[in-house]
């Protein structure tokens, strides 16, 4: 399938793409993750959902490396659910995200001017790039807008190995806005951190009004925790694991050495989230671009809701922090209950993002 540049969020032309049913599937670092949404008119209910894990290596920092061994999850799953048509993420990692001003700018005009402002902005040409980009603001011909662009490579891969599987993509989208979805109300105007704790990584994406303007990743994760109870207890990974599920962080319950270096795993884990919450909130003072300061931050990932860890990381940034709630923009808990415990479903925040994209 040919790509231009132009919007990757949609790969097939509107209107026809719009009504395809569709799951979404997120491929991270250790896993691949499919959530199927049920449309019931007023809203949606849960369908089939499935995590296919990958052996260390397969992804890394988002990249793929293993192609054949991704596919053939992909192919585990199209045979077990019978599925067709596909919306996918690709890691923030692998793209750039940039704000721009355009000032006596038409709407027919808008995607030239944009493709214009690429090579002031990413280290990509524009025939390497393909975009897309979101309208924050327009006050007459001037606009503010927030630009996505992911290597043009990478865009080709995903489609190249879903379509080897047996797969339709009908949109990819960056990782983190597929998250912001699910998990920020669609009436916000707030502008909001989405702290998502993977295993061994952890993303930070700035969502102002319901898009996505700044992200960062860190080499830090639920793996980090695990393996500070795991030196300090003299247990081993797995049951580190569980004692980080069942236990969290909270100091009473290890050991003075376990729980001197947890204190400063999570001070240098907040550092972290600090340092990109003081940038942006600089940023705002002097960009060109219609912004606001961070007001509160939303925990989500396979690793949010291990106990003392949402009040310690609170009480370092001085935030309100909450545990996302995924189905937000899918249905009401005092209608309809899900068959997934609330847990596990914030490891799926990307793939319910996807799904609700149609």
């Amino acid at each position: 399938m040919p790509v231009s540049r132009s919007r990757f969020s949609t790969l097939f032309p509107p209107p026809e793409y719009l009504v395809m049913p569709a799951v979404g599937i997120n491929i991270s670092d250790h896993a691949i993750k499919m959530m199927e949404l049920k449309d019931q008119g007023t809203y949606f209910t849960l369908g089939d959902y499935e995590t296919i894990l990958l052996d260390d290596g397969v992804v890394s920092s988002g990249k793929i490396i293993d192609t054949e061994k991704v596919i053939i999850g992909l192919k585990d799953l199209k045979a077990r659910y019978g599925l067709n048509f596909i919306r996918g993420s690709i890691p923030e990692e692998e793209g750039y995200i940039f704000s721009i001003s355009l000032s006596n700018v038409e709407d027919k005009d808008l995607q030239s001017a944009v493709e214009f402002r690429i090579p002031d902005n990413v280290p990509l040409a524009p025939s390497e790039a393909v975009f897309d980009y979101n309208v924050i603001r327009r006050q007459g011909k001037d606009v503010d807008i927030t630009v996505t662009v992911l290597p043009k490579s990478v865009v080709e891969q995903h489609i190249e190995m879903y379509t080897k599987a047996g797969l339709t993509p009908l949109s990819l989208e960056i990782e983190a806005q597929t998250t912001a979805r699910s998990v920020v109300p669609v009436s916000s105007e707030a502008t909001i951190a989405i702290i998502d704790v993977g295993r061994t990584r952890t993303g930070i994406s700035v969502v102002d009004r319901q898009i996505v303007r700044y992200t960062s990743t860190f080499a830090m994760g639920g793996d980090t925790l695990a393996s500070v109870i795991e030196k300090g207890e003299g247990v081993s990974f797995s049951d580190a694991e569980n004692l980080k599920r069942d236990q969290g962080i909270i100091p009473v319950r290890y050991s003075d050495t376990t729980n001197e270096n947890m204190q400063k795993t999570l001070a240098s884990f907040a550092g972290e989230v600090v340092r990109t919450i003081e940038f942006w909130n600089s940023q705002t003072q002097k960009s060109l671009v219609s912004s606001k300061k961070i007001s509160s931050i939303i925990l989500c990932g396979g690793n949010a809701t291990a106990p003392g860890f949402r009040e310690g990381l609170a009480g370092a940034i001085s935030l309100p922090v909450t545990i996302g709630n995924v189905w937000h923009n899918a249905f009401p808990l005092d209608e309809y209950i899900p068959p997934i415990d609330f847990n596990h479903s914030l490891g799926y925040a990307s793939a319910v993002g996807l799904a609700l994209m149609g």
